[in-house]
């Protein structure tokens, strides 16, 4: 019996390490921006759809899903809360709810409203999107980073097709421009810590140029993502690149972002491009995973062996 308790808890490690399959557009379900909690926008607009778990209050002269055409039957905005639209503005799709819904003073919805809805189209999974932060963050730092000009660069040198980059939030404050050595390389930059390092008010910045340090080419937001594995209040501003950060309260200081957003919630004015990470079809299993696997097959064949011995002496 104890054997066979061994062997089912082996097979269960083996079984957790292979269901770690989980990309970021499953994540993101080809919204956006997802929340897990309340998503509030001041102003500006995204260019793809919107899902929150919680409430999603939108106001001032703003656009959600406004890559897709206005007779559009797609979905715009999906809430696990309440939808309040205010003050002008045009939503491109199908907005979802399961409280009410909100339109008023000069905003345009041009799909149906579906409130009190008891069936949403998308569900926000925080399982998922912690699996895949935690997958990215025990992938071996395998590829070399410094600060240069005054720190206000981050030189991403890496050159393997998926480079993994451990980086504290401390090493972004001052960060202004990004010098990546290949665009055509994925970058995936696990950021630690808290700005102030006093671990109660853990706050981070991130904040770019659009161009490539390295040669002055636009940077390609779709091989970038950075994930935050701490909780913290991050502030963006310009940003291009795409951004899981599972715990963070997000607050949008009137930029763009070229990229897909998942966060715990976000508010304030942020312009938001329909952008995502680009996962190369099949990653290769990161160190640590392997490291697991190998381990588990190794207590496996011992335990096999160990049954064929016992076997062969009856």
């Amino acid at each position: 019996m104890v054997r066979i308790k061994f062997i089912a808890g082996v097979v269960t490690a083996l079984a957790l390490v292979a269901q770690v399959s989980a990309s970021f557009v499953d994540v993101t379900g080809g919204f956006n921006v997802v929340t897990f909690k309340d998503f509030s926008l001041l102003g500006m607009e995204t260019e793809g759809a919107i899902a929150a778990g919680g409430n999603v209050t939108i106001k001032n002269s703003f656009g959600v899903n406004v890559n897709q055409p206005l007779n559009t039957t797609s979905d715009a905005i999906v809430a696990g809360g309440k939808i309040v639209l205010s003050d002008n503005g045009q939503v491109h799709g199908d907005i979802y709810a399961t409280g009410s819904i909100s339109v008023t003073n000069g905003v345009t919805v041009t799909g149906s409203k579906y409130a009190y809805s008891s069936t949403l189209p998308f569900l926000v999974d925080y399982a998922k999107a912690n699996e895949l932060s935690s997958l990215y963050d025990l992938s071996a730092s395998t590829s070399a980073w410094n600060l240069t000009n005054g720190l206000s660069t981050l030189n991403l040198n890496g050159t393997s097709d998926v480079n993994y980059y451990d980086i504290d939030a401390t090493d972004l404050i001052n960060v202004w421009d990004l010098s990546i050595a290949d665009q055509s390389k994925y970058s995936i930059i696990n950021v630690h810590g808290d700005i102030d390092g006093l671990g109660e008010s853990n706050k981070a910045v991130l904040h770019y140029n659009k161009q490539n340090r390295y040669n002055n080419d636009l940077i390609k937001s779709s091989n970038i993502l950075f994930n935050f594995v701490d909780k913290v209040s991050l502030e963006l501003g310009s940003v291009y690149g795409n951004i899981l950060a599972i715990d963070a309260d997000v607050v949008g200081q009137w930029g763009h972002m070229e990229g897909s957003l998942v966060a715990n919630s976000f508010s304030g004015s942020m312009e938001f491009g329909m952008t995502t990470f680009d996962e190369p079809p099949s990653q290769d299993v990161p160190e640590g995973s392997a490291s697991v696997m190998m381990i588990a097959g190794a207590l496996m064949l011992i335990v096999f062996s160990r049954k064929k011995f016992s076997f062969t002496r009856e």
